[in-house]
Formats: structure tokens, C-alpha cells, sequence
């Protein structure tokens, strides 16, 4: 029971072990894949051009014809204070209508009017759903601040220039965004490189060492010499733990870009470095020529 508890135990821990340090291997064209999933800052870019949309937007809604209407029911039981005088009750009224701005500086409205009422008179007699209709057209213009619309008109183009503003900052940021995505992939592969090579010079520095130690152990190098292939080992060594910790600093930044990769152990992918530099060479010819 002890040992499959045990067991158990084991189990679980590289079940979390799988799931939480799982090895990505990381390419170029996978980090530009993640972050059109999403990412803080590619959010925060969608954002803002969200907002300058919505303002563009608002400020053409004002121009939307708008249907509006009201009714009105009245009932009173009050006595007429005069004989003369009839009071008015039921009293309906309704009214319908649209109402619509325009850029050149009019507001307009139309509506219709209609009113019905009944009345008994003191005197004698009465009134029976006495009904009037009415048509209204209405225009009105601020001679002042707005003639002619030219406010309007400067309101509505700067909504579009910011539209378009925040569209042109929207795609440059992406890219600067993506450009600082392959900035921090090629130095983690120019520091593999580096590693690779560091790692032969460090097996050759520390055969180099062993045999100037074999040579004083026969009396055949001096201490000096020694001392000397010790140093390059022990420079070589610190150059090799330099680079591991840039490696880190550099993951580091890649996951700030995208945390997605925190709960991955990353490993670089297979990649065609001849391919990237002839690539590099094309570009920069091409932006020489323009």
C-alpha cells in the first residue's frame, strides 16, 4: 500500500511536471502565429483604433435620421368656474415625426400633430372628440458658430483623419511589434551560435590544459605555461556562463512579448541560417537601391 501510494505520488508530480514545463520548440513563424492570437500589447494597439473607430462613428450617428413621437391622455372632473366656460375632458393628443441633422448646418425636423377632446358646456350643449391635425416643418441653423455647416463639416473630417491616423499607428505598431518579436528570436539565435562555437573553443582550451599539465608532470612545460592555458580555460568558462545568462534575459523578454511561453521550457527549432543572412543581404541591396 506504502509503495502504490508512493507510486502515486511520483505519478502526479511528472503528470504536473508535463503539463507546466512541457519543451515548446520555437520557430520564427510560430512566434508571429501566437501573437496574432493575442497579446498585451497587440490588445492594447487593437484598442486604441477600437476607440478612434467608435468616435468616428459617433460623430456620424448625430446625422442619423431619428423617428421620435409623444401622446398625452387627460381626464379631469373639474366644474366650469364660469357658465360660459366649458372644461375640457377626456383630452387625447399625439405626435409623430422624424427629425435629421445635416453637415451643412440644418436641423430638421417634420412631425404630425393631432388633438382630440370633448367638453360639456354649463349653458347647454356639448362638444364630441373635437379633433384638429396639424403639420409641422421645422429648419433652424446657428448663423453664429455654425453657418453653412462649416464646424460640422471640420468636426466630421477630423473624426475620418483620426480614423485613419489610428488605422496607419494601428499597423505600424503591429509591425514594430512583430520586428521586436524576431529582434529577441535571432539573438537567441545568433547566442546559440555563439554558445556552439564557445563550446568548441572550451574543449579545446581545457585539452590545451591538461596536456601543458602532463608536460610539467614530465618536466618538459614550465608553471607559466600552465597558468596561462588555465586562464583562457577559466575565460572561456566565463564567456560560456555569460552567454547562458543572456540566453535567460532574452527568453525573459520573449515572455513579457507573449506570456503564453511562461509555462514553457523553450528549445529553438530547426532553422535555415544561410537562408536568413542571403535574405538580410536582399533587403538591405533593396534599401539601398530606394
Amino acid at each position: 500500500m506504502i509503495k502504490f501510494m508512493k507510486l502515486l505520488a511520483m505519478s502526479s508530480l511528472t503528470l504536473s511536471f508535463n503539463l507546466f514545463g512541457a519543451t515548446l520548440n520555437l520557430s520564427e513563424s510560430m512566434l508571429i502565429e501566437m501573437s496574432k492570437k493575442g497579446s498585451p500589447q497587440l490588445d492594447q494597439i487593437q484598442a486604441a483604433f477600437l476607440g478612434a473607430e467608435l468616435a468616428s462613428t459617433q460623430g456620424l450617428e448625430k446625422y442619423a435620421p431619428e423617428l421620435f413621437g409623444q401622446g398625452l391622455y387627460k381626464k379631469t372632473n373639474e366644474k366650469a368656474l364660469t357658465t360660459f366656460q366649458p372644461v375640457f375632458s377626456p383630452i387625447k393628443s399625439a405626435q409623430l415625426g422624424v427629425r435629421k441633422s445635416f453637415s451643412q448646418g440644418f436641423d430638421t425636423s417634420a412631425y404630425l400633430e393631432t388633438d382630440q377632446r370633448s367638453a360639456q358646456i354649463p349653458s347647454g350643449g356639448s362638444l364630441k372628440n373635437v379633433t384638429s391635425t396639424t403639420l409641422v416643418f421645422k429648419a433652424q441653423m446657428d448663423i453664429w458658430k455654425n453657418l453653412l455647416g462649416k464646424m460640422s463639416k471640420r468636426e466630421l473630417e477630423s473624426a475620418e483623419l483620426d480614423k485613419k491616423r489610428a488605422e496607419i499607428e494601428k499597423d505600424i505598431q503591429t509591425k514594430a511589434f512583430n520586428i521586436a518579436l524576431r529582434r529577441v528570436y535571432w539573438s537567441l539565435v545568433a547566442n546559440k551560435e555563439s554558445f556552439l562555437v564557445l563550446d568548441s573553443l572550451l574543449k579545446t582550451a581545457a585539452q590545451q590544459s591538461r596536456e601543458a599539465k602532463e608536460r610539467q608532470r614530465n618536466a618538459v612545460a614550465e608553471a607559466d605555461e600552465v597558468a596561462r592555458y588555465e586562464a583562457q580555460l577559466a575565460s572561456r568558462q566565463a564567456a560560456q556562463h555569460y552567454l547562458e545568462f543572456q540566453r535567460e534575459i532574452l527568453i525573459k523578454q520573449l515572455r513579457s512579448l507573449l506570456p503564453e511561453l511562461s509555462a514553457s521550457e523553450i528549445v529553438l527549432e530547426n532553422y535555415d541560417l544561410n537562408k536568413a543572412i542571403n535574405e538580410v543581404l536582399v533587403c538591405t541591396t533593396s534599401i539601398g537601391q530606394q
